[in-house]
C-alpha cells in the first residue's frame, strides 16, 4: 500500500534512493568482473568441495546500478501517479455528494427559515395575536436541528414523486436518503469546520431564542392595540373587508422594526393623504422598548443565516474538498 500523504511519499521516496545507495556502496569493492558463484561441492569439515563457477560480468548485463535504480524509482512514480488519480477522483466524487445531498439542502433551509420567519411582508402576515398563540403551542424550535430539518421542515411536492412521499403536507422521503444526508452532514465537520460550527451556532440561537422572540412580538402588538392614538385612526380606516381590517396594524409593525416599503407596496399605496399620520405613529413606536429589542434579535438571527449562506456558496464556488476523512 502506497502512502496516503505527501510528506509520508517524499520519505518513501528518499528511503528507496538510500536504499539503492547502500547496495551499490556494499558492492563497490568488488569489481564486476570478479564477482563469482560457488556451488557446493565439498565442505572443509564434512568433506565437501567447493567448485568456482564462471564470473559474471555485469559489463555484458548492459545496465549500471544508477540505471537500475532509476527504473525502479520510475515504476515507483508511475505507481504513485496513479495512486493520486484515485484519490483524486474519490475526493471529488465526495464532494459532489456533499453539495448535492448536504449543502443543497441547507441552502433550502436556511432560505425557508430567513423568508419565513425573520422576513416581515405583507403577504404572510404571522404576528397577529391569534397565529403567535398557535405557534407557541407547537414549539418547535425545542428540538430544531440541522441534521434533519431541511426534509422534516421542507413541503411536500404537489405530485407524489418516486423518491419520497406525501404526508400531512410533509415530505418523507425514504430512509436511506435520510440516513446520507445525516451522515455527510456530520461529515461537514472534517472538510469544512467553520460552516458547521456557524450552523451549530444557529441551530442553539433558534432553540434559545425563538420563544423569545415571539413573546416579544406579541407584546409589541399588544402595546400598539392599547395605544389611545392608533385606536382613534383605527376607527377611521375600519372597513368590513378582512384584508383590510390589519392594513393600519400591519403599517404600524412595518414602519417601527424599519421594514422597506418594497414589502408592503399595497398597504403604502393604500393610505393615501392620511399616510403622513400613518408614518408619524410608525415612528413613535419605533423608539419603543419592544421594537427595539425585536430589531436586535431579527438582525441576530439574519446575519447568522447569512454567514451560513455565505459560506456554502464560497465551498460551490471554489469546488474544492478540504480536510480528509474515512470515505475520501
Amino acid at each position: 500500500m502506497f502512502p496516503k500523504n505527501e510528506i509520508a511519499t517524499r520519505q518513501f521516496l528518499c528511503e528507496s534512493a538510500r536504499c539503492g545507495s547502500d547496495l551499490q556502496a556494499s558492492l563497490s569493492p568488488f569489481s564486476p568482473d570478479s564477482l563469482v558463484f560457488f556451488n557446493p561441492v565439498s565442505n572443509p569439515n564434512s568433506g565437501t568441495k567447493f567448485k568456482r563457477k564462471n564470473k559474471i560480468n555485469f559489463g555484458d548485463v548492459g545496465m549500471s546500478w544508477e540505471n537500475a535504480i532509476q527504473t525502479i524509482l520510475g515504476v515507483v512514480f508511475r505507481l504513485l501517479e496513479k495512486w493520486r488519480g484515485e484519490e483524486k477522483e474519490r475526493r471529488m466524487k465526495h464532494f459532489e455528494d456533499i453539495r448535492k445531498s448536504c449543502l443543497k439542502p441547507l441552502f433550502g433551509e436556511l432560505g425557508r427559515l430567513k423568508e419565513k420567519h425573520f422576513t416581515l411582508k405583507e403577504s404572510e402576515p404571522w404576528w397577529c395575536e391569534f397565529k403567535i398563540e398557535e405557534l407557541l403551542k407547537n414549539p418547535w424550535w425545542e428540538t430544531y436541528s440541522f441534521k434533519n430539518a431541511p426534509f422534516k421542515s421542507a413541503p411536500a411536492p404537489s405530485s407524489l414523486e418516486k423518491s419520497g412521499r406525501k404526508k400531512a403536507g410533509i415530505r418523507i422521503l425514504p430512509k436511506e436518503v435520510m440516513m446520507n444526508y445525516e451522515i455527510l452532514y456530520e461529515d461537514l465537520k472534517n472538510h469544512y469546520p467553520e460552516l458547521y460550527r456557524d450552523l451549530q451556532e444557529l441551530e442553539s440561537l433558534i432553540k434559545t431564542k425563538y420563544e423569545a422572540y415571539l413573546r416579544t412580538f406579541q407584546r409589541f402588538c399588544k402595546t400598539i392595540e392599547d395605544d389611545p392614538e392608533f385606536k382613534e385612526l383605527e376607527k377611521q380606516f375600519k372597513k368590513p373587508y378582512v384584508d383590510e381590517s390589519s392594513y393600519l396594524h400591519d403599517a404600524v409593525v412595518f414602519l417601527a422594526l424599519g421594514v422597506d416599503k418594497s414589502h408592503w407596496p399595497n398597504i403604502y399605496s393604500y393610505f393615501g393623504r392620511e399616510l403622513d399620520r400613518v408614518l408619524r405613529l410608525g415612528n413613535k413606536f419605533y423608539n419603543s422598548a419592544e421594537a427595539r429589542e425585536l430589531r436586535n434579535l431579527i438582525n441576530e438571527f439574519r446575519s447568522k443565516i447569512d454567514a451560513c449562506v455565505e459560506k456554502i456558496g464560497k465551498i460551490e464556488l471554489k469546488g474544492e474538498l478540504k480536510g480528509k476523512c474515512e470515505y475520501c
